[in-house]
């Protein structure tokens, strides 16, 4: 046993509280877990009808829906970066 749980068994048994149990874990309640099933379900169905993710060519971002061209180079991403740090330093 650590310093630490020796420390907080010491409290608990000076308040005499236990805190082996707790209201902590209330999302854990059947009707929670049901619902959240229920509610996995539902859009799991919605996007099997709507696909959030068309099928494309084109690098889109997530956040903001911006696509991408030809100029992306996800290949070269170190070199661009080195690139751009020594353009913001002025040694380029």
């Amino acid at each position: 046993m650590t310093t630490l749980q020796h420390i907080c068994y010491g409290i608990e048994e000076f308040s005499g509280v236990d805190l082996t149990s707790s209201d902590q874990h209330l999302k854990n309640s059947d009707s929670r877990v049901q619902r959240d099933n229920d509610d996995c379900r539902k859009m799991v169905e919605l996007s099997k009808h709507y696909n959030p993710f068309p099928e494309t060519s084109n690098l889109i971002s997530l956040s903001t829906g911006v696509a991408g061209d030809s100029r992306i180079n996800c290949h070269m991403v170190k070199e661009e970066g080195i690139l751009g740090i020594k353009r913001v330093e002025g040694s380029f």
